[in-house]
């Protein structure tokens, strides 16, 4: 059966030492009831959802530990402690999720690849806070904001798209990433993938190594008409694909020296 909080203050509280399944949802009787904390060291599985997919989410999901959600997720706020990760299937509808410190939000499949939505703002507890990594085939979309507080990393084993900012220390894309919004990331490392970049890449890492191509099949891709504040270079000789579909400028430099060529620029 389902756990049903009826009170903004009503708590369920998973904080035992062996490690639990839930294999029902846990909803909110009101948008708005409920808090969730998962503080079980062994780790807690929710077969169902947390909160209600009719819109009713529950005040705050706290993970203290590492927790997995194999349903839908709707809550105002999400914190994830240091060293948790919340590991979730399918949608993730949310006010603010904070990540603190090693804190990790992992998008999965249980084995059904279908695609997930993300909605609402993913942000570190403090600038360099916090990781999200995508491993679902079937595609995980956000669309809110990603690093107010910048991440730490944002890591892309599988297709992503990004519809708003992008804020992090670094990004690794390792499958098709799209940003249509702007990216600060200090460093995008892609490898054998595409990265496509609709809004300004305004990279702060230093004047070398914002953007590397570390294998052949390495592509970055400029649709739009910007400003690109970045460096572009490959990890060793002659590797990647840089190509400018839009009006771009960019203020950095492409392969920056005769070791660190890209191997083609399409423009």
């Amino acid at each position: 059966g389902n756990i049903t909080a009826v009170n903004a203050a009503d708590t369920i509280d998973f904080d035992g030492t062996t490690a639990q399944t839930i294999t029902g949802s846990i909803i909110a009787d009101a948008d708005g009831d409920g808090v969730v904390k998962a503080a079980n060291t062994a780790g807690v599985t929710v077969v169902g959802n947390v909160g209600d997919s009719g819109g009713l989410g529950i005040a705050t999901l706290d993970v203290d530990k590492d927790l997995t959600i194999q349903g839908e997720s709707h809550a105002a706020a999400v914190d994830v402690a240091t060293g948790a990760t919340l590991t979730i299937d399918d949608n993730f509808d949310v006010g603010t999720a904070t990540l603190n410190t090693t804190g990790k939000v992992v998008f999965n499949t249980d084995g059904v690849a279908a695609a997930t939505t993300v909605a609402g703002a993913i942000t570190g507890g403090g600038v360099g806070e916090g990781t999200i990594q995508t491993t679902n085939t079937g595609g995980t979309t956000f669309g809110g904001a990603i690093g107010a507080n910048d991440l730490l990393l944002v890591d892309v084993d599988a297709t992503s798209t990004f519809s708003s900012t992008v804020d992090a220390v670094a990004l690794t894309a390792d499958a098709t990433t799209t940003v249509t919004g702007n990216a600060g990331i200090d460093t995008i490392t892609i490898t054998g993938a595409t990265a496509n970049f609709a809004g300004t890449v305004a990279t702060t890492g230093g004047a070398e190594n914002d953007i590397i191509l570390a294998d052949g099949t390495a592509k970055v891709v400029f649709t739009g008409a910007k400003t690109y504040t970045t460096a572009i270079t490959s990890s060793t000789t002659s590797e990647g694909t840089v190509q400018l579909t839009g009006v771009a400028n960019i203020v950095g430099s492409i392969g920056t020296d005769a070791d660190n060529t890209v191997a083609t620029l399409d423009v």
